[in-house]
């Protein structure tokens, strides 16, 4: 233990205040109970609840500035420990083991938990008014748009009558179904020339890509399926999105998960919680809720085809155009397997 004739260990370190981003060179301390920082015409001595180990060589000090120790710095834990080690406080590596076990336990807990887990967001979102909504998919547009979002190709004939006939669907649908408000376009894809997804933003826009509807109408030129009867599945998809509000309910999901991890490791300046968020445990929590909120909206997409008066099984034809490659679409394990998807279509036989 230091006494009062052993000078406290003196360390080097730089200082970030937390809000410029200039570093400061200082000596650290131990003055009492309390941590001194001198150096380049400063000199602080934070209350010492506010002085807080993140790493074996990084302080929290006050709210938000960190201390970034030197290499072999020496400075105590706390002013009663007797090393960076001492007997006054728990070493890191057993802070972290302790962490990571009370993180594993809470994670344990989400995932027996879930169906719970999806409650709760869903009763979060509801409190929340429309306009969450406008602001998540204004942003998700103007992401998109710096992204490189390319026109469609198709003809404007043929994009004026799917937008005619997506319209008179969902008149059709509106008897039996909610209708969210929403505006239809049509894309090529992105500025890399991939088609990427077809997607619903927040705000009600939906992007149907070209490759869809071509793949649709080769299939009716096949006499398969009516591409009509595809292309409204596709788009009951994403209505499905907006009818669910699945981008305010994302929002709310992450916030839930990062709270559990919050209150599991008491990081509360999220800092170790950027790290536990690359954990394989916790992305399986993410994609399963996304998974999940994948699945409501097929399940939508279905009842919306039986509503409109269109055949379900033309969308098992779709989705059987990707068996051959199911090993592709089902590794991301965001949705469901391309089985499960023929699977949901196929059930709306039995339904009355």
């Amino acid at each position: 233990m230091t006494s009062a004739l052993t000078p406290a260990p003196i360390a080097n370190a730089t200082f970030f205040d937390g809000r410029l981003s200039r570093a400061h060179r200082v000596r650290a301390r131990w003055v009492g109970e309390r941590l001194e920082l001198d150096g380049e015409g400063m000199t602080w001595a934070p209350p010492k609840v506010a002085v807080r180990w993140q790493g074996p060589s990084l302080l929290i000090v006050g709210d938000g500035a960190e201390l970034h120790l030197d290499p072999g710095h020496g400075l105590a834990t706390s002013p009663l420990s007797e090393g960076p080690a001492g007997p006054g406080r728990l070493p890191n590596r057993a802070l972290a083991l302790a962490a990571l076990g009370l993180t594993g336990l809470a994670l344990t807990f989400a995932a027996i938990m879930g169906p719970g887990l999806s409650l709760l967001e869903r009763a979060v979102a509801a409190t929340l008014p429309s306009s969450v909504d406008q602001t998540i998919g204004e942003r998700q547009w103007r992401r998109d748009q710096a992204a490189g979002r390319q026109a469609s190709k198709l003809p404007a004939s043929l994009q004026a009558k799917l937008t005619a006939a997506m319209a008179a669907a969902t008149d059709r649908a509106r008897v039996d179904l909610d209708i969210p408000p929403y505006e239809l376009a049509f894309t090529f894809g992105d500025k890399s020339g991939k088609p990427g997804p077809n997607l619903a933003m927040g705000h009600g826009l939906i992007y149907l890509v070209d490759g869809t509807i071509q793949t649709a109408r080769k299939l009716e030129a096949k006499g398969e399926a009516p591409a009509e009867a595809i292309i409204a599945g596709v788009f009951g998809h994403e209505l499905g999105h907006l009818a669910a509000r699945h981008n305010a309910r994302a929002l709310v999901h992450a916030i839930l998960v990062r709270g559990a991890l919050t209150l599991a490791t008491g990081d509360y300046y999220l800092r170790l919680n950027r790290e536990l968020e690359h954990l394989q445990p916790v992305r399986d929590l993410i994609k399963a809720n996304r998974r999940a909120h994948e699945v409501e909206a097929y399940q939508y997409a279905r009842a919306f085809l039986l509503a409109a008066g269109y055949p379900t099984g033309a969308m098992v034809s779709y989705y059987e155009l990707m068996l051959p490659h199911r090993e592709r679409f089902d590794s991301a394990r965001t949705h469901p397997t391309v089985q499960d998807r023929i699977d949901l279509f196929r059930e709306a036989f039995t339904l009355p």
